[in-house]
């Protein structure tokens, strides 16, 4: 989730001059948590949440996801459940 903007989002930038993908501001709160800031026109955040779970899913992960709206900013809260 951290290299999602630095590696997918800019390699379709660069292959699509008219693409715009959202931005995304990651940020390492824990071993297992992060905070994504998520920026569109678009507003597409819900498949972005429907990706993260996929991904979750897919690498047999339990995880949290928290949403925080303000001011055309949505910031994520995503974690790794206890696996105790």
């Amino acid at each position: 989730l951290e290299n999602t903007e630095n590696t997918m989002h800019r390699a379709v930038r660069l292959s699509d001059k008219n693409a715009d993908p959202p931005s995304l501001l990651c940020k390492r709160i824990s071993k297992n948590c992060v905070h994504i800031e998520y920026t569109s026109k678009r507003n597409m955040i819900d498949l972005g949440i429907g990706i993260i779970n996929g991904l979750a899913k897919h690498y047999n992960e339990s995880i949290y996801i928290k949403r925080f709206d303000s001011n055309h900013v949505i910031t994520l809260e995503i974690g790794r459940m206890n696996k105790d």
